[in-house]
């Protein structure tokens, strides 16, 4: 009879272990959660805005080299290349210009 109460006694201790240790842990994942989410809108409210892109000066350019009118993009490369004289963009489009037109 003793043994069966000192059985008895151990399963119900073992029983609030495990469930405290669960506890813990349900706790832990709270807190956690809360904090990542907390962290989430914090950066959300100091994230920079993203700016729409502005299309390429070059996309009339883009076109008519694509349609193969290469004398005419040509032109329009260089307008756009004398307001917008450091791009790299306006420059590579150029040299393909110039490339077909030697290999044609």
């Amino acid at each position: 009879m003793v043994k069966r109460q000192l059985v008895r006694l151990a399963s119900r201790k073992w029983r609030w272990q495990a469930a405290l240790g669960r506890l813990i842990v349900l706790l832990a994942l709270h807190f956690l959660t809360g904090a990542v989410s907390a962290q989430t809108t914090s950066s959300e409210k100091n994230a920079t805005p993203v700016v729409p892109k502005k299309p390429s000066p070059f996309a009339d350019a883009k076109k008519l080299l694509a349609e193969g009118r290469l004398e005419e993009a040509q032109r329009r490369l260089e307008e756009e290349l004398t307001e917008h004289p450091s791009s790299a963009e306006g420059y590579a489009l150029l040299g393909i210009v110039y490339s077909e037109q030697k290999n044609t």
